[in-house]
């Protein structure tokens, strides 16, 4: 579990990509996965992908870095030194914890508007779900995570509350293995 700067290059044409990981082999890996799939994110390195070929890319570590607080420091400074990139970006950093703003935000309720699984991709989505194994070691994590959790616990709701839940639900499509109130 390498930690540091990669450097993807292509041998056809001389251009490379440089990124940073925390853990290196996994990171290759997916890239791969979605190279191969034809979904990558940057659509540079992707179209020469699909051009050259698996065969004509090449995988290396440019440095490794120990001190994960640098790890973007040094990738910046790849970035800077490297001509003749793949990389759309020409600012290290990375997009975890961004915000969207409410405009885009807008824009993708909008774009998920009207959009429901059919029902084929329902019964493969359940599917998934019931063959995926839950491990000892998963179960513990979770019967810890809700130690001390009190919300709503031996609550005993009136029959107002409960006319009003149902109330709310009339009309709903409700899923396979629930139950009106």
């Amino acid at each position: 579990m390498a930690s540091g700067i990669y450097k993807i290059l292509c041998l056809s044409d001389g251009k490379s990509y440089i990124g940073s990981a925390k853990n290196l082999s996994k990171r290759w890996w997916t890239h791969r996965r979605a190279l191969n799939r034809k979904q990558h994110g940057n659509i540079h390195l992707q179209h020469a992908w699909d051009k050259y070929g698996a065969s004509n890319f090449e995988f290396s570590v440019v440095e490794q870095v120990e001190d994960l607080n640098y790890l973007v420091i040094t990738e910046q400074h790849w970035l800077d030194a490297t001509d003749n990139l793949f990389n759309i970006c020409p600012i290290a950093g990375s997009s975890l914890g961004r915000v969207a703003s409410t405009e885009t935000r807008q824009k993708m309720s909008f774009a998920r508007q009207g959009k429901i699984h059919d029902e084929e991709t329902c019964k493969k989505i359940g599917e998934a779900n019931r063959r995926r194994l839950i491990t000892d070691e998963t179960k513990r994590k979770q019967a810890e995570a809700k130690l001390g959790n009190t919300y709503c616990q031996g609550r005993v709701l009136s029959e107002s509350t409960k006319a009003k839940i149902r109330a709310s639900k009339q009309g709903k499509k409700l899923g396979p293995r629930r139950e009106a109130i």
